[in-house]
C-alpha cells in the first residue's frame, strides 16, 4: 500500500504539470500489478487497457478536459482535469482484468462483478476527494491528495482477492483439532494439517495452495464425521438390541392374545431394522476412514511431486567453484614443495655437521 501511495502521488502530480490526466488513472492499475507481482506480464496490459480506455472515452465526450483535446478540435484551454466518465470506465476495466492477475478462474461472472465493485469504489472515493480535499489549495496540490484519496479507497476492493484465498477451506490448527477430535481421531487429521504447512512452503500458485487445503480440510472432517458415526454407532444396534430381538420373540411365541403378539413381532421388526442401521454405519465408518487415507497419500505424493519440481541446490554448482579448488589445489603443492625442501635441507645440513 505504501509503495501505491507513493505511485499515485507521482503520477497525479505528473498529469497535472504535463497536462496527461489520463495518468491519473494509472495508480489504481499499478496497485492491481503490485498486489500480485506474479502476474506482471499481464498487469503492464491492464494498466495500458485502463490509459486507452480512459483517453478513448474523452475522445467520445463532448469539450472533454483530457489528453483527447490535444486530438479534437478547440478545447485547448480547458484544464488537466480527468472527467468522472473517464474514471469510471478505467476503473471498470481494472475490475474485469483482475481474474486474469490473480490466477483464479477467468469466469465472466468475476470479470462483472469486478468491473463492478471497482468502479463503485471509484465512484466512492471520488466523493470521497471532493468532501475531504479544500477547494482552495493550490491545483496540484488538489490533484495529488484527490488522486490519492480516489486510489486509497478504490484499492481496497483488491483485499478481496487476499479474502477469497484466506477464506478458502483449511484444515484447522492444532489446538482445534485436539479439541474437537478424540485421540483415536486426531493422529490422520494432524498429519494433515503438518501435510498442509510443508505444501505452503513449495505451492508454485496461491489456487494450488487452495486446492491441497481443501484436501487436508477434507480430511479432517472425514475424521470429525467418523467420530459422530462412531458415537451414533454406539447408541444403536447394539448386543442389548439382540438380546431384547431374542427376548420379545419369545415373548410374542408364547402370548395367547393375538394383538399383544402382533405388536411384539412388529416391534422385533423395528429393532431388526434398526441392527440394519448399525450395519449401514459401519459401512460408511470404514468409507470415511479409506477417503481419509486416500487422501491423505494424496498429500504425500503432492508434496513429493512439488519437492522434485523445485530446483535442488545439487543442480549447479557454484561459478568460482573451479577456480577456488584449481587455488586450493597449488596451495595444497606449494606446501608439499616446501616441506620437501625443509626436510632436504635439514638433512643436508645433519650431514655437513657430522
Amino acid at each position: 500500500m505504501g509503495a501505491q501511495v507513493g505511485v499515485a502521488a507521482l503520477l497525479a502530480a505528473a498529469a497535472v504539470t504535463d497536462s496527461l490526466p489520463e495518468l491519473a488513472v494509472v495508480p489504481l492499475a499499478a496497485g492491481a500489478v503490485a498486489t500480485i507481482p506474479s502476474r506482471w506480464l499481464h498487469g503492464i496490459g491492464l494498466v495500458a487497457a485502463s490509459f486507452a480506455v480512459a483517453m478513448l472515452v474523452g475522445v467520445a465526450m463532448d469539450g472533454p478536459t483530457t489528453l483527447s483535446s490535444w486530438l479534437t478540435a478547440g478545447a485547448t484551454t480547458a484544464a488537466p482535469v480527468l472527467h468522472g466518465a473517464q474514471a469510471f470506465a478505467a476503473a471498470a476495466v481494472v475490475g474485469a482484468g483482475l481474474p486474469f492477475l490473480d490466477d483464479g478462474p477467468s469466469e465472466a461472472w468475476r470479470s462483472v462483478n469486478g468491473a463492478l465493485a471497482v468502479a463503485a469504489a471509484t465512484g466512492l472515493g471520488g466523493w470521497a476527494a471532493t468532501q475531504l480535499v479544500p477547494g482552495a489549495w493550490v491545483p496540484v496540490a488538489v490533484a495529488v491528495v484527490g488522486a490519492l484519496v480516489v486510489g486509497l479507497v478504490a484499492s481496497q476492493t483488491l483485499t478481496v482477492l487476499a479474502l477469497r484465498h484466506h477464506s478458502s477451506d483449511r484444515v484447522p490448527t492444532r489446538e482445534v483439532i485436539a479439541r474437537t477430535l478424540s485421540e483415536v481421531h486426531r493422529g490422520p487429521a494432524l498429519i494433515a494439517w503438518q501435510l498442509d504447512q510443508d505444501l505452503a512452503q513449495i505451492c508454485p500458485d496461491l489456487d494450488t495452495r487452495d486446492g491441497l487445503g481443501e484436501v487436508a480440510a477434507w480430511i479432517y472432517r472425514l475424521q470429525f464425521t467418523r467420530q459422530q458415526l462412531e458415537r451414533e454407532r454406539d447408541r444403536v444396534g447394539g448386543p442389548d438390541v439382540e438380546v431384547r430381538i431374542v427376548g420379545l420373540t419369545e415373548q410374542a411365541s408364547a402370548a395367547d392374545d393375538a394383538f399383544t403378539r402382533d405388536r411384539l413381532l412388529a416391534t422385533v421388526d423395528h429393532l431388526q431394522r434398526l441392527r440394519g442401521h448399525r450395519g449401514a454405519l459401519e459401512s460408511e465408518i470404514e468409507r470415511a476412514g479409506a477417503l481419509a487415507a486416500y487422501a491423505t497419500a494424496f498429500l504425500e505424493e503432492a508434496r513429493a511431486e512439488l519437492t522434485l519440481a523445485r530446483v535442488q541446490p545439487g543442480d549447479a554448482s557454484p561459478d568460482r567453484l573451479p577456480v577456488v579448488l584449481s587455488r586450493l589445489r597449488t596451495y595444497s603443492e606449494d606446501q608439499s614443495l616446501a616441506r620437501k625442501t625443509q626436510r632436504e635441507v635439514a638433512q643436508a645440513v645433519g650431514a655437513m655437521s657430522t
